[in-house]
C-alpha cells in the first residue's frame, strides 16, 4: 500500500551546533519511527505512544502535522504525569502537552481500582504464574496493593512463591508475603529509607545549568 506521507525535517538554529547533533539523530530516528508506524498502521487506524510526555517539543510539532494527514490513524497516548514541563522548552502544561496538542485530544476519565477489582487483577496475575495463594494471603495482597502500589503486590507473588517452594508447600501462605514484603522495599518505604540515611549516602548535586537546560529531562 504506498502513502503520500512525507514530511521535512528542517535544521533550526538551536539544533546547528555540535552538542546537539547528538540530540537531532535522536529526535529524526524517533520522528522516522512515528512516519514508519503511521503508514503500516493505516490499516488498523491505531498508534499508541507510551509516556507521551517524554517527547519534546521538536517531535510534538512533527507528531501535530503528522495527525493533520488525511492517512493519519487513530493515535492513543498515555502518561502519568500532571502539571509538568514540556521538553524543549521552559513552559508547563498538563501532561507535558503542548496546548495546541492539548486542545485536540479527548482525555479519558480515570479512577482507582476498587477492591473488588485489584482482588480479581491479582487473581488473574496468579494464574498466569501459575501460583496458588490462600484465601487469607490473596485478602492480604489485595490490602497492600491498596496500601503500596498495584505493582509492587504483583511483584512480591513471584518472589512469595519461591519462599514458599523453598518450604516446599504448593500454596503461598501469609508467612510468606511476610517475609517477601520485608526483603523488597516499596516506593513509600525507600523514600523514608533515603531520608534517614542521608548523611550516610552520597547524593548528586544538580548543577543550575543543566536544570535552565531546555533540552534536559
Amino acid at each position: 500500500m504506498k502513502s503520500n506521507l512525507s514530511f521535512e525535517i528542517k535544521l533550526t538554529p538551536r539544533w546547528q551546533s555540535g552538542e546537539k547533533k547528538a540530540r537531532l539523530r535522536s529526535f529524526r530516528a524517533y520522528a522516522s519511527v512515528i512516519v514508519f508506524c503511521v503508514v503500516k498502521l493505516t490499516n488498523r487506524k491505531v498508534l499508541f505512544i507510551d509516556e507521551v510526555h517524554m517527547l519534546d517539543i521538536e517531535c510534538f510539532s512533527f507528531l501535530n502535522r503528522a495527525l493533520e494527514n488525511e492517512l493519519a490513524p487513530l493515535v492513543i497516548m498515555a502518561s502519568n504525569r500532571g502539571m509538568s514541563r514540556i521538553r524543549g522548552t521552559k513552559f508547563r502544561s498538563p501532561h507535558g502537552l503542548p496546548v495546541d496538542l492539548l486542545d485536540r485530544v479527548l482525555i479519558v476519565s480515570t479512577k482507582p481500582y476498587t477492591a473488588e477489582e485489584i482482588q480479581q487483577i491479582v487473581e488473574i496475575r496468579c494464574q498466569e504464574e501459575d501460583t496458588q495463594l490462600t484465601a487469607e494471603a490473596t485478602a492480604v495482597l489485595t490490602t497492600m496493593a491498596q496500601q503500596t502500589t498495584l505493582r509492587y503486590a504483583l511483584n512480591i507473588i513471584s518472589t512469595a512463591q519461591i519462599l514458599a517452594r523453598k518450604r516446599k508447600v504448593e500454596k503461598v501462605e501469609l508467612d510468606d508475603l511476610r517475609r517477601a514484603y520485608s526483603y523488597f522495599m516499596d516506593e513509600k518505604r525507600s523514600v523514608e529509607w533515603l531520608k534517614m540515611q542521608q548523611g550516610s549516602l552520597v547524593f548528586d548535586e544538580i548543577n543550575q545549568g543543566d536544570e535552565d537546560d531546555p533540552m534536559s529531562g
